[in-house]
């Protein structure tokens, strides 16, 4: 990724042309230079790639739930169906 850049100059001038001194103007641009440099900053693309990468883990993980709840139903009918037969199989009047 490519840094920020900062027309220091550009700031400066804005600043001063706001009623900033000289010293006050060269002052906050540097701070404003010293908090940029450095950062990772978040670009389009690099939001999109991360949006991307999440929903495709969103995705993954819903088709697991997915899974798990087929896997507990089936089981759930499983159980039903043999309570049902053993029910049958042992009520009285047979």
């Amino acid at each position: 990724m490519s840094a920020m850049t900062l027309d220091t100059l550009k700031v400066a001038k804005r600043l001063r042309d706001a009623g900033f001194s000289e010293a006050q103007a060269e002052s906050v641009t540097e701070s404003i230079r010293e908090s940029v440099s450095g950062q990772d900053l978040v670009t389009k693309a690099r939001l999109d790639a991360g949006l991307g990468s999440l929903k495709a883990d969103l995705r993954a993980e819903i088709a697991d739930i997915k899974a798990e709840i087929i896997k507990r139903m089936f089981g759930a009918m499983l159980a039903q169906g043999a309570l049902v037969v053993t029910l049958v199989k042992f009520l009285p009047g047979r």
